[in-house]
């Protein structure tokens, strides 16, 4: 297969094999370039690779013993959004759960828990942050997952529906072609990396809806998420978020599937 002679030899007469790469250069020859033609194409987006932080879960707590139960608190790569001019706002989480070749269930699963843990803590932070902002439009919010399995990309999102419970969608798969006889599956992979710009560019225009909203009023008091969640400044400090019923939205994810 053509996978093996770009691991081994080259796939090409004079061109370096991927292992020789990495034993002359360790993993810096391809660490540069990941995600960089994305980023410069998109502006708004900055991405960060291997065991990064996520630093939205040391703002949340959970209460749900299936989610809290998850791998340790580390991302394979995330995408920030730069709208303002800063790294602290994770917008996309991304998981290799496998190499190329075998799969281990076990750390499938245990990945596919990490990015719903990672993802609510991602939208949950939201709602502290923007607290006078339209419960509304707070609704059209996404956090966005990549989990690679093998050649299999997933793109997902998560979002709090009208009823206070969390929708994860699972938007579109693709996997990766690497023999001419697949070369058709390529335009699901454009598909999915065209879908996951669309959303890109839908979350800027809510982020900066939620932003304005925020401070800059407009709302009705029975309209902000603050009120929905009956939330005070004493119950929302900067460490940890308190919203009512949030066992109850744990919980329910995937009671409608």
């Amino acid at each position: 297969m053509e996978r093996g002679k770009e691991w081994t030899v080259g796939l090409a007469q004079g061109k370096p094999s991927i292992n020789s790469l990495n034993e002359e250069y360790g993993s810096k020859w391809r660490e540069e370039s990941k995600g960089n033609a994305f980023e410069n194409h998109h502006q708004n987006i900055h991405f960060e690779w291997c065991e990064k932080k996520i630093k939205s879960l040391q703002a949340t707590s959970f209460f749900a013993t299936d989610i809290q139960r998850t791998s340790p608190n580390f991302a394979n790569g995330l995408g920030y959004s730069t709208l303002v001019g800063h790294m602290d706002d994770e917008r996309v989480v991304i998981e290799a759960s496998s190499g190329g070749e075998n799969e281990n269930m076990n750390h499938t699963q245990d990945d596919a828990l990490k990015l719903i843990k990672a993802l609510t803590s991602i939208v949950i932070l939201k709602a502290y942050q923007m607290k006078n902002a339209r419960f509304e439009t707070y609704n059209k919010f996404k956090a966005i997952s990549i989990q690679v399995i093998k050649r299999k990309l997933t793109l997902s999102v998560l979002s709090m529906a009208p009823n206070k419970k969390f929708v994860f969608d699972e938007r579109r798969s693709a996997t990766i072609p690497i023999t001419f006889h697949e070369r058709d599956d390529w335009l699901l992979v454009f598909e999915l990396l065209a879908d996951f710009e669309q959303l890109l560019n839908e979350q800027d225009k809510i982020e900066r809806i939620l932003r304005h909203e925020n401070s800059c009023g407009g709302a009705a008091d029975d309209e902000t998420i603050q009120h929905v969640f009956k939330t005070t400044d004493d119950n929302m400090n900067g460490s940890q978020i308190v919203l009512d019923n949030i066992i109850d939205t744990n919980t329910s994810l995937g009671d409608d599937e």
